[in-house]
């Protein structure tokens, strides 16, 4: 889970666009 969150601090934006329904 570790991954996952480093993803969403690197990019916010993003992984909110794609968990976007």
């Amino acid at each position: 889970m570790s991954r996952l969150r480093q993803t969403v601090h690197n990019h916010p934006n993003r992984f909110i666009a794609l968990h976007r329904p």
